[in-house]
This record gives C-alpha cells, structure tokens and sequence, in this order.
C-alpha cells in the first residue's frame, strides 16, 4: 500500500509518497508563504501531492490514504486545527478541505511532533532515534513504553505517511 504524507510547516510544505514500510518513493516541498489565505495553502498541498503522485507514474487510487502532520493543537476526531501558533489557523477543517481536493481517501491529520513520533516508533521500532528525531522547535512528543497518546486515534498505516514525513522531509 502507498501513501501521502504532508509536513505542514510555517516556512516549507513538505510531502512524500511512502510505502507500508515507511520507505519514501518521491519527496519535494513547496514554500508555504503564510502571507495568503488557507485556502490557497490547502491548495499549495494539493497540488504539491499531485504532482508526486504523477512524477511517481501512479495515480490517486494507488494511494491508500493521506497523513498531515501540522504544527499546533490538531483535534484528529473531529478533523480540524484548532489551533497553530506559526501559522495563523484557528478552527481550521482542514480535513474537509483536503477531501474537496482528494474526495473519497481517508484522511489523518495530527500535530507534527506527535506524527513524528508515532512515525518513528512504528517504523524504526523502539530505539534511541525514535526520540531524539521528535522535536520540532514548538513541541516534543514521546513514545513511552510501547504507549503513544494518539495511538487510538491515528491507526498506524494510516498516520505513517505524515508522521515519517516530517523527521525525513526537514
């Protein structure tokens, strides 16, 4: 199974197509340019995933599902970003907006050091590099004792595309 992941940063987006092994087929970014509105940022991601998908010779029903990894406060259930404090979100559906660009195709949105985290611990296992490569400037995340706090929101496969990205993508 393949599938996208997005690296929602305040300076670069970041976005990969991975395998169920977390292996990266194709990686790029575009700038964010936060001086917009979102939803031309949503676009930028969009886009950014569709040219990766057709650079790789696969179309939209190759991919599995789609992860975003975003800076902030992300509330997953519900789909939204509640809140960023290095891009300006607050109340964000950002998964409806995704599923306007990519209709049908689960879509997994969770705070960037989180993602990073559980990313880590389900691709490389439980080592020192699982922790060490979870910190972003704004927040830290930890795998602790084979227990992660997102876990029952974010099913591995599903999340291991936005969470692997955003250690590979940086």
């Amino acid at each position: 199974m393949l599938y996208l992941g997005i690296d929602l940063g305040g300076t670069n987006i970041a976005a990969g197509i991975v395998d169920d092994k977390g292996r990266i087929l194709r990686k790029d970014s575009t700038p964010t340019i936060l001086s917009r509105p979102i939803e031309e940022i949503v676009g930028d991601m969009a886009e950014l995933c569709r040219r990766l998908v057709k650079e790789e010779g696969l179309t939209m029903d190759d991919i599995a599902a789609i992860g975003l990894g975003s800076p902030g406060t992300v509330d997953n259930k519900n789909g939204v970003i509640v809140y960023s404090n290095n891009i300006p979100m607050k109340n964000i559906p950002m998964r409806k907006m995704l599923e306007e660009h990519f209709p049908g195709k689960p879509i997994n949105l969770e705070n960037d050091a989180n993602a990073a985290a559980y990313g880590e611990y389900i691709v490389n296992g439980n080592n020192a590099e699982s922790f060490t490569e979870a910190l972003t400037p704004q927040a830290a995340s930890l795998v602790i004792s084979h227990s992660y706090p997102a876990a029952s929101h974010a099913p591995a496969a599903r999340t291991a595309a936005g969470s692997r990205m955003h250690r590979l993508l940086r």
